[in-house]
């Protein structure tokens, strides 16, 4: 079982100038603001985030190895079993928003997905104030950019828009 650091670690300096040719699917970080938690098949979490103690409050040690329903109360693991069973293909990424993973502690939004036998779960604490129906702003989105001559163009001003982020980066990549 092991554990995945929060923050860079990236050996070379990462600017503005050089982000894109950063290997972004070899980095063995994740960002501060969220934990992450890796299942077997069995549902026991075999790897965490370091700073998990830091919204969960729970050691490092009383998560490796536990059952996810020690850990995340039996609605949350319904919801991302459902998640789960919407993921097609290799590289598919399933969303949940505000989910209370424990009982009197925030809720969070989540990503999920598979990578080899093991399922991954990325957490950061839920900030949204709205109710977000992410079908209907992806219909709207998509209905944007309809007729574009740019989508590339398009689709980094919307997710900008979207995300508030002063710059937004749209990766291409290689078939293989």
């Amino acid at each position: 079982m092991t554990h995945v650091e929060p923050g860079p670690t990236t050996p070379y300096a990462v600017d503005l100038t050089s982000c894109d040719r950063e290997p972004i699917h070899h980095i063995n970080a994740i960002q501060p603001i969220g934990f992450l938690i890796a299942l077997t098949a069995d549902w026991r979490i075999s790897h965490a985030s370091a700073n998990i103690v830091d919204f969960l409050d729970m050691p490092i040690t009383a998560v490796l190895g536990a059952d996810l329903g020690s850990v995340f109360q039996t609605a949350a693991i319904h919801t991302i079993r459902n998640r789960l069973s919407l993921l097609n293909g290799p590289d598919a990424i399933e969303r949940s928003f505000a989910v209370q993973l424990q009982d009197d502690r925030p809720a969070y939004d989540l990503a999920i997905h598979r990578t080899g036998d093991l399922i991954v779960i990325e957490a950061e604490p839920n900030t949204s104030t709205i109710d977000l129906n992410a079908g209907s702003m992806v219909r709207s989105m998509l209905g944007r950019m309809k007729g574009q001559t740019s989508l590339v163009h398009e689709a980094a001003r919307l997710m900008q828009a979207l995300t508030g982020f002063d710059r937004v980066m749209i990766y291409r990549f290689h078939p293989d």
